[in-house]
């Protein structure tokens, strides 16, 4: 994975002592995942030190796509499961972890992913739509008998949520084809709670989610057997129903700075991330 931030700031630019404000940093931990909220996960992995979670292909439904115009606002859901801890982008090991979903189940644990989400149209160009998140919620579940099912819609969010958060931003484009469609999403997370007798150390305070969206030749006998995200029902003629595969990158509780950028014309900030497989 590979990131290129850019600052800007505009004219009148002032350095002014602060104490309180923080810059993000990653977060860098580990996980017992033998210490959850069960207490007996014989087979739970020590995972680490790791700094994101990796997911697999996923499932994301948005209601009333449709029918949307430019200003709508529409509720989506999310779910998928976790197939690696990276650490710099490279895998870290995590022997236990089963994501092989019901043809294994009892066998290791599972971490799954279940997520909500509200979402406004802003621009509608052709067969391009681009949207903005404005709301949601967001769970990482520890599953000690792995039994996730997409075309079931089950296993999600049963045994113990071990990270909550609240989605309080993002947005992305979705682009429609002749013979297939493609997208992106940006998600930044606030977390709100989790297990600290499993991450150590008890520092965590956000996360950034960037997902591939896409519908092709290739992931329709995966979508074929979903009729549902969540326990929300998908009808094919009002709503979008696509394969997401993305990450999660946590962030650690920031360390103060020093200096404040202050303007008296103001000062901006553009942030570009660009993340891309190895």
């Amino acid at each position: 994975m590979k990131r290129l931030s850019l600052y800007l700031g505009l004219l009148g630019v002032l350095l002014v002592p602060v104490a309180a404000i923080a810059a993000p940093i990653p977060w860098v931990g580990t996980a017992d995942y033998s210490a959850g909220p069960f207490g007996d996960l014989a087979d739970g992995d020590l995972v680490g030190p790791f700094d994101a979670y990796d997911a697999g292909p996923g499932v994301a439904l948005t209601l009333g796509v449709g029918s949307a115009t430019v200003g709508s606002t529409l509720n989506g859901y999310f779910q998928s499961y976790v197939t690696a801890h990276t650490r710099n982008s490279v895998a870290v090991a995590a022997p236990n972890l089963n994501t092989q979903g019901a043809a294994s189940a009892g066998a290791g644990y599972e971490l799954t992913v279940a997520a909500n989400f509200t979402e406004e149209v802003t621009a509608i160009n052709g067969g391009q739509s681009d949207f903005k998140i404005t709301g949601g919620r967001f769970d990482l579940f520890l599953d000690k008998s792995p039994d996730y099912s997409f075309g079931g819609d089950s296993g999600f969010t049963n045994d113990g949520s071990i990270l909550t958060g609240t989605v309080v931003g993002g947005g992305g484009n979705f682009t429609t084809f002749p013979f297939f469609s493609f997208g992106g999403a940006l998600i930044d997370i606030q977390i709100d709670s989790y297990d600290p007798d499993v991450f150590s150390p008890d520092t965590i305070a956000s996360g950034l989610s960037v997902f591939t969206l896409q519908i092709t030749p290739n992931n329709a006998n995966f979508l074929a057997g979903v009729s549902s995200v969540l326990g929300h029902p998908y009808t094919a003629s009002s709503d979008l129903l696509v394969v997401a595969d993305g990450n999660l990158d946590l962030y650690a509780v920031p360390e103060p700075l020093s200096l404040l950028l202050v303007g008296s014309v103001g000062a901006g900030l553009l942030v570009l991330r660009r993340r891309q497989r190895g």
